[in-house]
């Protein structure tokens, strides 16, 4: 009794050699894969799960970049990742928390309620103690009884950011996902799709 198994080496030399060929191609695809899926996780989580947004400043420059060096692919996740985005200065601070005092003046002005801008964009305004004792910067409009008062920022010595994490436990949750994506079988197993 016999069987009969027939192999084309040169096929399957050739598919090695393309498979072969298209890895450093499928560690990319891997990578940036798993770029994108964590920008978008950072977007939902930076720009309304955990901060409280009065703009979209930091969720609109979350992104990625990639860059090339002879065998070596980094990708680059963060806030001004991409060619068009800014790096946000205050994206550090909201992820670890921390103190935050003025620099070049003597109180951090805190807007309040749907107060947007600085206080020295506003006229007609004066400093004033709350019945609390906090010192407020109010806006006054209008003449006679019809003028009103209205507060626009509190001030303060320095202000205590709680840590939110936002950053840092969003990509813990992702590096087990990546170092999947990024293991022998799954290289392969798209080396050979491409």
């Amino acid at each position: 009794m016999n069987v009969n198994v027939t192999v084309n080496f040169v096929r399957t030399l050739y598919e090695k050699k393309k498979m072969t060929a298209n890895i450093p191609k499928a560690n990319r695809y891997q990578l940036e894969s798993w770029g994108s899926k964590t920008v978008r996780q950072l977007k939902m989580r930076g720009g309304g799960g955990v901060l409280k947004t009065r703009s979209a400043h930091l969720r609109n420059n979350i992104g990625m970049r990639s860059s090339t060096l002879g065998h070596l692919y980094r990708l680059t996740v963060g806030t001004g990742s991409g060619v068009l985005l800014k790096k946000v200065k205050y994206a550090s601070i909201l992820d670890r928390g921390g103190e935050i005092k003025p620099k070049r003046k003597q109180y951090l002005t805190i807007p309040l309620g749907k107060t947007k801008g600085w206080a020295r964009n506003y006229k007609n305004t004066f400093i004033q103690k709350s019945k609390k004792g906090n010192l407020l910067i109010f806006q006054k409009s209008g003449k006679g009884k019809r003028s009103r008062i209205k507060p626009l920022f509190l001030l303060k010595k320095s202000v205590r950011i709680p840590a939110k994490r936002w950053f840092t436990n969003v990509i813990k949750k992702a590096r087990p996902t990546l170092n999947r994506m990024m293991s022998k079988p799954e290289v392969l197993k798209v080396a050979k799709r491409l």
